[in-house]
């Protein structure tokens, strides 16, 4: 039994949602042991917290503290790819992510979580999560990054194929909408080597990722 503390009171870690959590937001091409193990990272990153006030308006029930730390491992799997929450070893970089969970950003959250008919749409969700509402140093991180391409390279689109393993997806995208992708799957450092190579793809060049499973095709102008 996992515990943590809220206002000095002793607090049982839902599990249960945890892994409800996982279910309906990670990917659908995601294994079942993923989402699991990444449940349980959660589950860890709550254990044995001392919480005074964790964030706006939580008293435990209609807030939920598990939705909460879930989201802001969603935000950081966002920004850095899902397999960076396994690996990472510093809680910090997640618990900054807490910074990003507005009101705003918590409340569309827990209607999409509570809308069992409806679709989750992690995709967009994320994106509209840093185009509104992302903290100042997420802002610079993709200020920084090579986002201002020349015209013509602006104009391309993209063909982006992955294999998950189970399945597979496709898109065509326009330049920031495939660095938004790539960024999704792969994180930062993906995306920094997808963008050094558009600058010098032509028509019908290919980028496939060292563990093969994503192929990005430049299908010219739009």
């Amino acid at each position: 039994m996992t515990t943590y503390t809220l206002e000095g009171k002793r607090m049982v870690v839902d599990e249960e949602r945890l892994n409800d959590l996982a279910k309906r937001w990670l990917p659908t091409g995601m294994s079942a042991n993923f989402k699991r193990e990444f449940a349980d990272y959660v589950r860890f990153l709550i254990a044995d917290l001392e919480l005074d006030e964790p964030f706006y308006d939580c008293d435990g029930v209609g807030v939920s503290v598990e939705q909460y730390y879930f989201l802001a491992c969603l935000i950081y799997a966002w920004n850095n790819g899902y397999e960076s929450i396994l690996e990472c070893d510093d809680d910090l970089k997640i618990f900054d992510c807490l910074d990003s969970v507005t009101e705003e950003i918590y409340d569309e959250f827990i209607e999409r979580t509570k809308d069992e008919n409806g679709e989750t749409d992690t995709e967009y969700f994320m994106k509209w999560v840093n185009e509104e509402n992302w903290d100042e140093r997420n802002r610079k991180w993709n200020e920084d990054l090579p986002w201002r391409m020349e015209e013509s390279i602006m104009n391309d689109e993209y063909r982006i194929e992955v294999n998950t393993g189970s399945g597979g997806y496709g898109f065509t995208d326009t330049l920031a909408e495939l660095l938004a992708d790539v960024k999704f799957v792969y994180g930062k450092k993906e995306v920094e080597k997808v963008s050094i190579w558009t600058k010098s793809s032509k028509e019908g060049d290919e980028y496939v990722s060292e563990d093969k499973r994503m192929h990005i095709w430049n299908i010219g102008k739009s």
